[in-house]
């Protein structure tokens, strides 16, 4: 085995942040210059083909162009990557050929992933050739993902279990390598069993939750950066003793890292500034934690109307989007849904809504007993290289006095929203109150009763986020026999078609529910308002 000594840069959960990539190709370019290119080995951990409207355009609107995502990865020269649960959501037109060795020159690995004939579907594993080292990189992605898409999505593919599919794969590649590393599509606590549970992997490098990680499981270290190319990870790996040093990299991250402003497409510029219709005002997405919101009340209308269902239910995605008014073009479009996804209708009846409602807010609201509660469940996050960077703006201004009176250093936590927001759905079509005085599971007064129509995204609809599992009670199975009608268009489509019918658009709340008790809980949304979005 040669002395060399190797640096590996690694990424993961870009979702199209193409501006933001490039700095870490700058980092990566810089390396070349001052060391043997053959010493440096760079990766991906997936989802690379959805997050962006550079993304939906190349995946939907000109497939047949040279895609921007793998003429930027081919140019920075990855080794290989990871197939990613959003890569496959771009269906089978899109991933099929975008993540071929006829678009991208490295492979995309999965060892999970078969198809009916039994063969693996992707490559299962790469062997990487530096410094005289020889690196056997097995490719993994979460079983979850059959859970969070469309069946049509991944028709013709069986997912199988990692640590099964581990195991198989490092017998067939530890006589062919001096080091074996996972390249996982697979959040923390997963990889952490896989690693606990199949101990010849020297180094693991997984994504999937968006959290920076850096652990030590038995000899088998395991690192991830975040998301959007807001960080990478840097190795540097003794290739004789096989000792790894890590380290964690922030970005110098762009302000609008969706939007890179060098974009030579010229038809591509003009889609993404075409006018579908004028707001006539401004809209938050902030406002939507705190009661109903004219951000959510427009999704909602545009939803009832795109499928003609009776109920809608749908959720915050985005975070912390501001639409402007004014022109509202194709690039507003993404603030207003930044999520690839279909539109489904459901039947669902009035006992599995009110499931849905209490399962939702019980991750969304706080149980007060005082009216200095906070109204909205909130939690301090310690950092330690572990959380992302949508989470780090949450309270920024106010985390030093906060952290303060907890004892904390202000730099190494905060106080943020406890829950990813996508799982805070709201309802329109029925009226509801949600009283915050009571315990989880008798929150909810919703008069309804017998069985509705429902528009609702394919994520939730397929079972994602466990809201309609663990809430309405129903089984995979038995969500797939509640589908009525899956709309022809992406979701995020089906919203411009709607939009498109009206000139002009002035976004108005729809006011069918409410906290309560409203005496107790105004002042303390308004409190958690002013933390949160100061």
């Amino acid at each position: 085995m040669s002395r060399a000594s190797l640096i590996w840069i690694h990424t993961s959960d870009v979702h199209g942040a193409l501006d933001n990539l490039k700095n870490i190709e700058d980092r990566v370019n810089e390396l070349r210059k001052t060391n043997s290119s053959a010493n440096i080995i760079l990766t991906d951990g997936g989802d690379v083909l959805q997050g962006s409207p550079v993304c939906h355009y190349y995946n939907y609107i000109a497939p047949n162009k040279k895609h921007l995502i793998a003429e930027a990865m081919n140019r920075m020269g990855y080794d290989c990557m990871a197939v990613g649960n959003h890569d496959i959501e771009a269906g089978h037109k899109v991933f099929d050929r975008v993540l071929s060795r006829e678009s991208m020159n490295f492979p995309a690995l999965c060892a999970n992933i078969s198809g009916e004939d039994g063969k693996p579907y992707f490559t299962p594993y790469h062997i990487i050739e530096k410094g005289g080292v020889r690196i056997a990189v097995i490719g993994l992605i979460t079983p979850e993902t059959t859970h969070w898409l469309a069946p049509s999505q991944f028709s013709g593919m069986i997912f199988t279990d990692p640590v099964e599919s581990a195991r198989h794969w490092i017998k067939i590649v530890k006589e062919k390598a001096d080091i074996v590393v996972g390249l996982f599509h697979i959040g923390w606590n997963e990889t952490e069993h896989i690693a606990e549970t199949v101990q010849d992997f020297d180094l693991v490098l997984y994504g999937h939750d968006h959290h920076k990680g850096l652990h030590q499981v038995g000899k088998t270290l395991c690192v991830a950066p975040s998301s959007n190319a807001t960080s990478f990870v840097e190795l540097n790996i003794d290739c004789k003793s096989k000792s790894i040093h890590a380290k964690l990299i922030d970005t110098v991250s762009s302000s609008n890292p969706f939007y890179p402003p060098e974009l030579e497409d010229e038809e591509l510029f003009s889609w993404l500034t075409t006018p579908l219709t004028t707001l006539s005002n401004d809209i938050y997405e902030s406002d939507s934690y705190f009661g109903p919101s004219a951000f959510m009340s427009l999704i909602h209308r545009l939803q009832l109307s795109a499928t003609h269902a009776e109920l809608s239910l749908a959720a915050p995605i985005s975070y912390d989007s501001v639409i402007k008014k004014g022109t509202f073009t194709n690039k507003e479009l993404f603030k207003l849904y930044n999520r690839d996804s279909q539109l489904y209708t459901l039947r669902l009846n009035s006992h599995e809504i009110k499931g849905i409602l209490e399962y939702s807010y019980s991750l969304w609201v706080n149980t007060m007993k005082s009216k200095d509660d906070h109204a909205l469940l909130l939690d301090y996050i310690l950092d330690g290289g572990k959380t992302d960077a949508r989470s780090k703006r949450i309270a920024k201004k106010l985390a030093y006095l906060l952290c303060l009176a907890r004892r904390m250093k202000h730099d190494s936590a905060i106080l943020a929203i406890k829950h990813f927001t996508i799982n805070f759905l709201s309802l329109t079509g029925l009226d509801y109150t949600v009283d915050l005085t009571k315990p989880i599971g008798e929150r909810i007064n919703i008069q309804a009763e017998g069985e509705y129509t429902v528009a609702i995204n394919s994520y939730h609809a397929n079972g994602g986020g466990n809201v309609l599992t663990k809430g309405a009670g129903l089984s995979y199975d038995e969500l797939q026999k509640r589908v009525i009608k899956i709309e022809p268009y992406d979701l995020r489509q089906c919203l411009a078609m709607e939009i498109k019918k009206h000139k002009s658009i002035t976004p108005s709340l729809i006011t069918n529910w409410k906290f309560i008790p409203e005496d107790l809980c105004r002042e303390a949304l308004r409190r958690d308002k002013e933390l949160l979005f100061p």
